[in-house]
């Protein structure tokens, strides 16, 4: 428990993400793939666009978990 030297319940490293997500995450947004697909594809610098690819992929892994 935060500020205190008490443990209380264990919980699992799931519960504990999800916990923790839900202090920081003030709203969810539905995202279209044709849009960002396609702002994908208007930027100019291929190394920037690649990264951009690898966020977008790492956080649909994170978010089907």
């Amino acid at each position: 428990r935060y500020g205190s030297d008490s443990y209380g319940e264990m919980l699992s490293e799931e519960e504990l993400v999800h916990m923790l997500l839900e202090e920081v995450v003030d709203e969810e947004i539905d995202v279209n793939e044709r849009e960002i697909e396609s702002a994908l594809r208007r930027i100019p610098d291929h190394q920037d666009r690649h990264i951009l690819q690898n966020y977008i992929r790492y956080l649909e892994r994170v978010h089907r978990k």
